[in-house]
């Protein structure tokens, strides 16, 4: 085992190293063969342009990548403050060098990187969880995962008179114009802290590979009345991360399309913890299951200004399935 490994982290630049990057995180975190890259499942922090998100490891002598670490500042909003934080994603060690303190080298870097950028802390999804809280990281926020039939929701369209009402259909990613994705937008539930996004980041977003959107436009004036973001790459198949709507007829509408793509027994809505009336009943009562999990695992910087109120807007806080990394 080698011990006090020297280790220089840096943005990747050249093509080589998005190259070796790249098959270093195909290798790493996904254990089948796709027919599509892990770089296609996160266009903004793994594109080109992306580079200053991206933080690679180089080992002793060798110039190879051995590690990585995705580091994409976003804004936290509540009713009352925004809170810059930092999304870490991507995280991985090559298998030769696994054990040898690299990724504890490399979050360190990273939480001064964070200090730097002027961020209140990390936010990162994993089911290691005593790992990162050796680093200092805790679970904060509340998901509820509603377990919705298949059939049941196929049978909707033949049980109520939505084909009458609404019109609705799966959308091609670069067919939505800005001021579509602002009222996809406003479309969604509220939620006391949830993360800011434009509509450029949200078309970049539904580029995704075996992501599906599917939209509810009302008959009588062509308005879009619902939408549903159905599956993600490799993280979320068969399940509904993102929704919204102006009528629960409307989401159900949406929900029954979804249903009518695929044939999944079963179909997973991620919704917030505190989820109010009506959209709660509309789940709850047509659910096999419900589960609440949390949002995430966060590191709040105890040195930043501010620190206790970032801490309390991340108990409210949920994060949609299109921005997690």
């Amino acid at each position: 085992m080698r011990e006090n490994l020297p280790i220089r982290v840096f943005h990747p630049e050249t093509a080589e190293h998005f190259k070796r990057r790249n098959l270093l995180l195909q290798t790493a975190l996904r254990e089948i063969s796709l027919p599509f890259t892990i770089e296609s499942e996160y266009p903004i922090v793994l594109g080109t342009s992306g580079r200053t998100f991206s933080y690679c490891v180089a080992a002793g002598k060798a110039d190879d990548i051995v590690a990585h670490a995705n580091l994409w500042p976003r804004v936290l909003d509540d009713a009352k403050a925004e809170f810059p934080f930092g999304l870490v994603g991507n995280v991985a060690t090559s298998a030769a060098f696994r054990g040898q303190g690299l990724m504890h080298s490399l979050f360190a870097n990273l939480k001064e990187e964070s200090q730097r950028l002027g961020l209140n802390g990390l936010i990162l999804w994993s089911d290691l969880a005593q790992f990162y809280q050796k680093q200092g990281f805790t679970s904060f926020g509340r998901e509820r995962r509603y377990q919705l039939a298949g059939e049941a929701l196929r049978s909707l369209v033949q049980s109520a008179n939505f084909s009458a009402a609404y019109l609705v259909e799966r959308r091609a990613a670069g067919t939505f114009l800005p001021g579509e994705l602002r009222k996809l937008l406003s479309l969604r539930p509220s939620v006391t802290t949830a993360l800011r996004r434009d509509p450029s980041e949200f078309a970049q977003q539904l580029t995704i590979p075996a992501l599906s959107v599917f939209t509810a436009v009302r008959r009588s004036d062509r308005e879009v009345a619902a939408y549903a973001v159905f599956g993600k790459g490799y993280d979320m198949v068969g399940v509904v991360h993102e929704w919204g709507a102006e009528s629960p007829e409307a989401l159900l509408a949406t929900l029954s399309a979804v249903a009518k793509s695929c044939t999944f027994a079963e179909i997973i809505v991620l919704a917030p913890g505190s989820l109010a009336s009506p959209w709660h009943e509309i789940f709850a009562t047509r659910s096999t299951g419900i589960t609440d999990h949390p949002v995430g695992l966060a590191w709040v910087n105890a040195d930043a200004a501010g620190c206790a109120t970032a801490t309390k807007a991340l108990e409210t806080c949920f994060i949609w399935g299109p921005d997690s990394i």
